[in-house]
């Protein structure tokens, strides 16, 4: 993270346009060095092929013509093959688990307006375990997404219902429109399941959008759009990322029209944060994004302290220190249990933070 931030600010003081894979720097600094590059006359954007500048686009171009974003979201790594009639499971690589006929019924569509909704999804989940873990990659992705298009975040961990793509705009509707969501504008994470013939969507992203007067909801359910049973809620979905494929374009894009293919703006207004997943001694190294020993979240931001304090440390910029007292199971990492560095990375969110 640290050499992405400097690679990225030695571009654009050198008046180079900047495209950021590297999803650990945006979601510390993205502000911060998008600002830099508008006042260079260069762009810096996230690149297309991954999730985030995919989202953060589906947004602008819906916001643009004017749907509201209820929900904005990406599909799971994972999906799973669900098949009713054989009460069976199939999963990447072969492997299946047969269902009772109790779980069974839980894996059938829910209905729109369904009362058990909410209680159907976390007994789906229940089921499925820790084959359905939000990874920090995951958390990263869409904290990037709420920073820059100003969806919430409603959970430190996501709802992250597992869903048939068909139930989706239910589910991820706010609850004056029978969903799971409190608020409107949120962003999320899917597992979805599908049958044998389904559309894969793994690695793909989504809005649920609503459109305010009857004509456009008309013109939407008459195109076969999914929609919950009132119209109010309406699923528009991209079902693939194609990595490296498309980073191209963002590329072109940006040298060729001087334009971003994931907005120009982004306020730091969540931060990923982490807690210990079992006893830590003094002296371990944080080794970033893929660290078992730490699970992340998502919370609101914080200033980072040019002196130790008890606030919570951007998970992220700590890559590379090490704890300076031992953390206990379930502690959350504050800026006192790690010496500042300097750092790139520690240096441009002080800047950012003043």
């Amino acid at each position: 993270a640290s050499a992405g931030a400097e690679h990225a600010l030695k571009a654009i003081e050198n008046g180079i346009h900047v495209v950021m894979v590297t999803k650990e720097v945006d979601i510390s600094v993205g502000p911060i060095l998008r600002q830099k590059a508008k006042q260079a006359g260069v762009v810096y954007t996230a690149a297309d092929g991954d999730q985030p500048s995919h989202i953060i686009s589906l947004i602008d171009w819906s916001r643009d013509i004017g749907l509201e974003v209820l929900c904005g979201g990406k599909f799971g790594e994972k999906h799973f093959i669900t098949d009713i009639e054989k009460r069976q499971i199939r999963y990447r690589g072969g492997k299946s688990r047969q269902l009772t006929q109790e779980e069974t019924e839980l894996f059938r569509p829910i209905g729109s307006g369904n009362p058990e909704m909410c209680n159907i999804i976390a007994r789906r989940k229940d089921v499925l375990g820790e084959s359905i873990d939000v990874r920090t990659d995951d958390l990263t992705e869409q904290g990037i997404v709420a920073n820059a298009t100003g969806l919430t975040v409603e959970r430190d961990r996501f709802h992250h219902p597992v869903a048939w793509p068909t139930e989706m705009p239910s589910i991820l509707a706010p609850s004056a429109y029978g969903g799971i969501l409190e608020g409107r504008g949120v962003v999320e994470q899917t597992t979805y399941l599908r049958a044998d013939n389904d559309t894969s969507m793994g690695g793909g992203v989504y809005i649920t959008v609503h459109a305010s007067n009857d004509y456009s909801r008309n013109v939407l359910s008459g195109k076969g759009h999914i929609m919950n049973d009132d119209g109010t809620s309406c699923l528009i979905f991209r079902p693939y990322h194609l990595c490296g494929v498309e980073t191209p374009y963002s590329v072109l894009t940006a040298a060729l029209r001087g334009l971003p293919t994931a907005g120009w703006t982004m306020s730091q207004t969540y931060d990923s944060f982490g807690r210990a997943k079992e006893d830590l001694s003094a002296g371990t190294e944080f080794r970033g994004a893929h660290d078992p020993k730490w699970e992340t979240f998502l919370a609101p931001s914080v200033k980072l302290s040019a002196s130790p304090s008890n606030e919570p440390m951007p998970y992220h910029i700590a890559t590379g220190s090490r704890l300076n007292q031992n953390v206990s199971t379930g502690t959350t990492l504050t800026q006192s249990m790690i010496e500042p560095a300097d750092t790139p990375l520690w240096n441009l969110r002080r800047e950012q933070d003043r």
